[in-house]
């Protein structure tokens, strides 16, 4: 973080105070490599120089990890996403979440601006290229914005929303950091872009800890190969991919344990909206992706493919696992000694 404040500091006019406030928006409530890479932003920050403070959506896994690292956190539930990106985008079939989501740019612009006259900060950090809203938020209150680019976006149909986007990103941003050359390859060409991969704490993921708590849990015996999944139940990682190529390798190799941890089931509230919309879904027998999911698991070969849920313990269970499936933790993966696998469909 340090580096920012080095190499933007008069671009982006800070105030003289000694402690400079941060506010890092996060776009999601559950686990995965956005909140592994901000956590580690964060907790390395130099608090006798900076105040961080972290904003999320909603409740969730997030929220409470931040909590846990003793980080100050709020809740905003105005703040709504604008995907674009390779793996999660709307087509003509989202054609209403797209509609829904145009006019949810400008709700979160108005939530973020008003969080920011009131708590003024003095650096606005935007961890996803979906944050379109408290990206033109931050810029009508006039605080300096660093946007944290971590996907690959979209071309779309023709183009149109690409650039639209990759525009609005240039305008907003004082600075744009992203994690690959190949992420900053689709954005406008600008001075103001940056690369800078994600870092490993070394001392945080180590093969050397002790995953014997996690092997006596999951009853993982010394023939067993332990493949894991960090990301939940999510359509844009795969999980059923995941679980259906689990399935192939069980019929021909039974010492395998397949274990998904993340968020495993919708997080709604139950309301009268929600009441209406499930009964709705139940008469035209419609299955949500999660449902899909724990119905394709189905026994799951007497628990060997099993959905375990947000852990806290990643150090200790990635040094358990002997591959690991999801490209997020792939950099932590290796550096804890485990082979990182893309598919594993195929691997056999």
């Amino acid at each position: 973080m340090e580096f920012f404040w080095k190499a933007y500091n008069n671009r982006l006019m800070l105030s003289e105070s000694s402690i400079k406030k941060v506010f890092y928006v996060h776009p999601v409530s559950g686990t995965g490599g956005a909140l592994e890479a901000l956590l580690r932003l964060v907790t390395e920050l130099d608090t006798s120089k900076h105040y961080p403070k972290v904003i999320c959506p909603e409740l969730g896994a997030s929220y409470h990890t931040f909590k846990i690292h003793g980080i100050d956190v709020d809740v905003e539930s105005g703040i709504k996403s604008f995907s674009h990106f390779s793996a999660g985008w709307y087509s003509i079939k989202n054609a209403y979440k797209f509609i829904t989501n145009i006019f949810n740019i400008f709700y979160s612009a108005a939530v973020v601006y008003k969080v920011i006259k009131i708590e003024k900060p003095d650096l606005v950090h935007l961890s996803s290229s979906v944050l379109l809203g408290p990206g033109i938020g931050a810029k009508a209150a006039n605080a300096p914005v660093v946007w944290h680019i971590r996907e690959y976006l979209h071309d779309g149909y023709f183009g149109v929303r690409k650039w639209i986007i990759t525009r609005l990103i240039d305008k907003l941003s004082n600075a744009i950091i992203c994690i690959t050359d190949t992420d900053a390859s689709r954005l406008k060409p600008s001075k103001k872009i940056n690369v800078v991969y994600d870092s490993v704490n070394f001392n945080f993921f180590d093969r050397n800890i002790s995953s014997e708590k996690f092997k006596s849990e999951f009853k993982i015996k010394g023939q067993d190969k332990v493949i894991g999944m960090f990301g939940g139940i999510s359509r844009i990682k795969g999980t059923i991919e995941f679980t259906e190529a689990a399935k192939e390798i069980l019929e021909k190799h039974k010492n395998f344990k397949f274990l998904i941890f993340g968020p495993v089931a919708d997080s709604s509230t139950c309301t009268f909206r929600t009441t209406v919309k499930n009964f709705l879904k139940q008469m035209i027998s419609y299955q949500e992706y999660s449902d899909k999911v724990k119905k394709t698991i189905g026994d799951g070969f007497g628990g060997r493919i099993k959905l375990v849920g947000n852990r806290q313990d990643i150090p200790e269970i990635m040094a358990g696992l002997d591959f690991n499936n999801h490209f997020p933790q792939k950099l932590p993966a290796n550096v804890a000694g485990i082979d990182t696998l893309y598919t594993i469909s195929g691997f056999f």
